[in-house]
């Protein structure tokens, strides 16, 4: 999904896709003629084509209209192609539908030498119609392709062309988040968990992270709280998981890190789904939750004997099949 909000969208459609032909966003309402009927007028007037297109562009900014109807009418009355394709993207657009958007792609770019650039046209000047482009390609090679020199590059020209687009598309956010996953990357690689890092169980006693490594080849942590419905949804396969590595050497735990009242919410919640894994309670102060700045649940971390990160991200993850396939772990 696209990073903007849907009204975001909306309202910068507006801007752009709204006065194709110069026509109005919106048509004036039927005035009453003397001696003849308001519905009468409406059922006897035929739609223009300048009403047709207008109704053919809200339909592309409302997700609720049947916009696929409005279009077949707008193609069999005749309506140009430019003003249909307009409107297709503007439906992608309003929708968030990026797999549809980037079907465009191709076609944007072989119909680009006829495109009719005017200002009340859907991309007013070459370079807005470029600056989309780019910004489609941007999206297209991080989220499909993984294609991190093409991002580089399409997000550069995106910028270049049209800073409009490159704030619809969000792409700043994209750079800011994949810069901030990075610094996080050093941050964990030169981290060290010190073995006195405490948990405590339901009972109140405490648990260092040496004596839960003592013995074994590794400690997989699994971060939840009661609130976070994935989290709860996800403890069959954590059993699933600690019964299987455990007789292998890696001490599985679960922990919790409910703000308030942790140890009762965490007692229910373990009887209700009868778990039978250690069940644990972050540390109020030197907390490892906060320690490796989580921002999502649930999370899964193993820590080597070292106290180093061998894994930190969703329990689902293959990496960390991959992980524990390099502590000789057969999951």
């Amino acid at each position: 999904m696209l990073k903007k909000s849907h009204q975001v969208f909306c309202a910068f459609l507006s801007l752009i896709f709204g006065p194709i032909l110069g026509i109005p966003l919106h048509a004036e309402e039927a005035s009453e003629s003397d001696g003849v009927s308001e519905v009468s007028a409406v059922e006897e007037k035929k739609e223009s084509p300048e009403d047709l297109i207008i109704r053919l562009m809200e339909a592309s900014r409302n997700p609720e209209a049947d916009f696929e109807l409005v279009l077949n009418e707008a193609k069999e009355a005749g309506v140009e192609a430019q003003v249909l394709l307009e409107a297709q993207v503007s439906s992608a657009l309003s929708q968030g539908d990026l797999l549809r958007l980037f079907s465009f792609i191709p076609v944007l770019e072989s119909v680009k030498k006829d495109w009719v650039f005017e200002i009340n046209r859907g991309f007013p000047t070459e370079n807005e119609f470029d600056g989309f482009l780019a910004g489609l390609k941007t999206l297209k090679a991080l989220r499909l392709d993984n294609d991190m020199a093409a991002f580089e590059q399409f997000a550069k020209e995106t910028f270049w062309k049209s800073p409009n687009w490159a704030e619809t598309f969000g792409i700043i956010a994209e750079i800011t988040e994949i810069r901030n996953g990075e610094a996080m990357e050093r941050y964990l690689a030169n981290l060290k968990i010190e073995p006195s890092v405490t948990f405590s169980d339901l009972e109140g006693k405490a648990i260092r992270l040496g004596e839960m490594l003592e013995g074994n080849k590794a400690v997989l942590i699994d971060f939840w709280a009661s609130w976070c419905g994935p989290c709860i949804a996800a403890f069959p396969g954590l059993k699933e998981t600690a019964e299987k590595l455990s007789p292998q050497g890696i001490y599985v735990a679960a922990v919790n890190v409910d703000e308030a009242d942790p140890v009762t919410k965490a007692k229910e919640v373990k009887e209700s789904h009868g778990m039978n894994l250690p069940w644990l309670i972050d540390a109020a102060e030197d907390s490892l939750y906060r320690m490796l700045m989580v921002d999502s649940i649930p999370r899964a971390v193993l820590i080597g004997l070292d106290g180093g990160i061998l894994f930190n991200g969703h329990p689902a993850d293959p990496l960390l099949q991959v992980a524990l396939s390099k502590l000789g772990i057969d999951e």
